[in-house]
């Protein structure tokens, strides 16, 4: 993919997501996008994602981002270093900093908490050493709930 084109790209996700913060408030849902990029509902990530319809978990690589300045470097990580095929872009309402995250996450097809709990505490070193602070679990109905990070004793 040329430069250029990720640029392009990278702008209409900023921008899509500054369309949506303009009603986005600490209470509403997340949102998803794909490569394209377009909204996903969660439902459909699940379908592209899923194994035999078991819930997935989603996990972002990034940390305290509220551009996508960074994008590329987190999405080449995904797909280069961990070797996920699949990249989506996330705005979540950081109510801790009183400001929407802007994330690239990969999804795994597993609700498994140790599985979890490994992915969450495997991207560190691309975040000042922070670790994720949760992963996002979808089941077929698109329904979702939060897994905290447990502390790596």
């Amino acid at each position: 993919m040329s430069r250029s084109h990720n640029s392009e790209k990278y702008q209409k996700i900023q921008d899509i997501f500054n369309e949506i913060e303009k009603t986005f408030t600490e209470k509403s849902e997340p949102v998803f996008l794909n490569e394209i990029p377009e909204k996903l509902p969660l439902k459909k990530i699940h379908e592209i994602e899923s194994v035999d319809g078991k819930p997935i978990s989603m996990i972002a690589v990034t940390r305290i981002q509220y551009d996508v300045s960074n994008f590329l470097k987190y999405e080449n990580y995904i797909k280069s270093e961990r070797g996920f095929s699949r990249v989506y872009y996330g705005l979540w309402p950081d109510s801790k900093r009183n400001k929407n995250e802007r994330d690239v996450l990969y999804a795994i097809p597993t609700d498994d908490n140790e599985e979890i709990q490994n992915h969450l505490n495997l991207h560190n070193h691309m975040n000042q050493g922070m670790a994720q602070e949760m992963a996002l679990i979808i089941d077929s109905n698109g329904k979702w709930e939060t897994r905290d990070n447990l502390p790596l004793k």
